[in-house]
């Protein structure tokens, strides 16, 4: 009886999370949000007043799109006047607008334009961006172009149908604008079914697990597992002057020393970096620390294990418990910076969680095969020390993935720390519900280590007590 209310209380906390996760925000899962990449600025186009108009050719990718992105160079001056942005297709037919009030302009900072109206139903056309101008020569702004993309080491394609004009002057390089819209998806449509399916697969797993007693098999080991938790959480801090505030300084000190690199030698303009670089510290502290204890969880027990019987599982769940334990209390600096940096707190802070409830599932499931792999092959340590060093930089914790050239993003996206925290990012940071396929990019992330790990310690547990 208490079994089938827990089932209950379960699905039912599914479907009210599936209900809020919709409520929130439905639009995302019925487009895709994004944007183009802007080329380093190089130079100057030149100013834009009377006949100076800037024409920048492009091909159009989005289903819809409705703000601009430009950098104004206003020579440190109060301008008068009015910049207009339009947008035409190849017949030169005004599809939509902007106009900007230059007084309002900043030297060299980005300036996103709303457009009057969206642009539709042009997707995969050939589509020109027109900058004029009302003012004189004394009060014209000018805007940047550039030839490379930022840290991509490739040149831009400068065909007709994306050449840049100012007046009849041809310019070698590209406008630096960004698009920003949107593509149609459909999973809205059928977003209610996947709950459906998501919920009957779990019916069929809890009906497997009544009829062959998984959890009543490890529910009397409770006892043992909480104190394998607590015996690795107080050998961690064993003779340590600072103890468990020690969980609380590492991300907060490494943060730090990154902050001091990238925000003053290398110049990141992410927006709340410090809060973008912490929470990316966070996560990817928990998975390596998750990852290498629980690699020495079967080795490390290995007296308990020569004389007790129990599952042999409870002794990677015991370490990844304790790793779970350091990441609550490293969430309290996490707090604390954005409350400091006052990052707008939105409804979606709550959608953080599927991410790092993925991110735990991704350790444990690695942990599984590193644990199992670990007995047989002891120089796993240190080849899993080398390969996480490279997961952790291919991971953008204090770099943004735009940087990344969009040949190599089919390598990049194999990393599924980048689209847990990505995802995590987004609803804290961003305040907007990712994009369905960012929550089965995580799931997948997640559940295909995990369900690896278990397959691959099951098979070979039964051989562990031979190499201990």
């Amino acid at each position: 009886m208490k079994k089938f209310v827990f089932y209950i209380i379960l699905i039912t906390l599914m479907l009210i999370s599936s209900a809020y996760i919709y409520y929130i925000d439905n639009e995302h899962f019925s487009h895709k949000f994004y944007s183009t990449k802007m080329v380093n600025q190089t130079g100057v186009v030149g100013g834009i007043y009377g006949k100076n108009i800037v024409v920048q050719g492009f091909a159009n990718s989005m289903d819809y799109f409705d703000e601009i992105e430009l950098i104004a160079a206003t020579y440190e001056r109060v301008n008068q006047g009015n910049l207009k942005v339009t947008v035409k297709d190849i017949n030169n037919n005004a599809l939509s607008y902007c106009i900007v009030d230059l007084s309002t302009l900043k030297d060299n900072q980005k300036i996103k334009l709303k457009l009057n109206k969206p642009v539709e139903g042009y997707k995969n056309q050939n589509l020109k961006l027109f900058i004029s101008s009302d003012t004189d020569e004394n009060n014209a702004v000018t805007v940047y172009y550039g030839k490379e993309y930022n840290l991509a080491k490739f040149s831009i394609s400068n065909d007709d149908n994306s050449s840049l004009y100012i007046g009849n002057k041809k310019i070698d390089g590209i406008l630096c604008y960004s698009i920003y819209g949107k593509d149609n998806i459909l999973v809205a449509k059928y977003y209610w079914i996947i709950v459906a399916v998501i919920i009957l697969l779990s019916i069929i797993i809890m009906i497997l697990d009544y009829k062959y007693k998984y959890l009543e098999r490890y529910d009397k080991y409770g006892f043992l597992l909480s104190q394998l938790v607590i015996r690795d959480f107080k050998t961690k801090y064993k003779r340590s002057i600072l103890g468990i505030i020690w969980s609380l300084l590492n991300p907060i000190l490494t943060m730090l020393v990154l902050y001091f690199v990238f925000s003053t030698i290398f110049k990141s303009n992410i927006p709340y970096f410090i809060a973008y670089l912490l929470i990316g510290i966070v996560c990817c502290s928990f998975f390596a620390e998750a990852t290498n204890s629980a690699m020495g969880a079967i080795v490390g027990n290995a007296s308990l294990i020569s004389k007790v019987y129990v599952p042999l599982e409870i002794y990677p769940v015991s370490r990844i418990l304790t790793a779970m334990i350091n990441l609550l209390l490293s969430t309290i600096p996490v707090i604390v910076v954005l409350l400091i940096l006052q990052v707008p707190v939105n409804q979606t802070i709550i959608l953080s969680i599927y991410g790092i409830l993925c991110l735990i599932i991704l350790s444990f499931g690695l942990g599984l095969i590193l644990a199992a792999a670990y007995v047989f092959f002891r120089d796993m340590q240190f080849l899993w020390g080398i390969f996480c060093s490279l997961l952790m930089y291919m991971t953008p914790i204090f770099y943004p993935a735009t940087i990344i050239p969009d040949n190599l993003m089919g390598i990049y996206s194999l990393n599924p720390l980048y689209h847990i925290i990505d995802f995590i990012r987004m609803t804290i940071l961003q305040g907007i519900t990712p994009s369905a396929d960012m929550y089965l990019a995580c799931l997948l992330s997640a559940f295909i280590p995990l369900l690896t790990g278990m397959a691959v310690f099951k098979k070979l547990k039964h051989k562990f007590i031979l190499f201990l």
